[in-house]
């Protein structure tokens, strides 16, 4: 009576390892899944992220020109411009120049340079309404703007301020 009773506890048993096998297979590929999906988001938060930082270094760097440009001949290159127009900087290879024609950066950035009269009041400071016209300082934007993503026409954009004075007097 024993041994019939061992026999049918081994039957019992014998399709456990499979159920237990297909279950364990399950459960991985859940977990595989889910660390794919959340991978695949990070890459697309640091894709955007970077484009971020970069936006914000040609930002910078279209502040430093504009003071190169100032420091080379204010007369030429800051001078001359027309208050309100959208300028492009661009390289040359040698030197910094601003321009009327759109120029992109690394094909993605769109970085353009628009001048502005600044005004003072009695005591020299400068004013956003009122005072008088300082023909020595502009003010001046940068914007950077790049898509947003590649599957609609959307798009980002920073921008900063400054002024901008003939202190060397050229």
């Amino acid at each position: 009576m024993m041994h019939l009773t061992q026999k049918n506890k081994r039957d019992s048993t014998k399709g456990f390892g499979m159920i237990e096998v297909v279950v364990a297979i399950a459960i991985i590929s859940i977990a595989f899944t889910a660390l794919f999906d959340v991978y695949g988001s990070y890459l697309g938060v640091q894709f955007a992220n970077t484009r971020i930082v970069k936006a914000s270094f040609l930002l910078e760097e279209g502040l430093e020109v504009v003071r190169l440009l100032r420091d080379t001949s204010w007369s030429s290159n800051i001078g001359n411009t027309t208050v309100g127009t959208t300028y492009y900087l661009y390289w040359t290879g040698s030197a910094w120049q601003a321009t009327t024609t759109a120029q992109t950066v690394d094909t993605l950035y769109t970085r353009t340079l628009v001048f502005s009269n600044a005004y003072r009041d009695s005591n020299d400071r400068i004013v956003s309404s009122g005072g008088t016209l300082d023909p020595n300082t502009r003010g001046y934007m940068v914007t950077v703007t790049w898509p947003t993503n590649t599957s609609t026409s959307a798009t980002t954009s920073k921008q900063i301020s400054s002024y901008i004075t003939n202190m060397f007097t050229n």
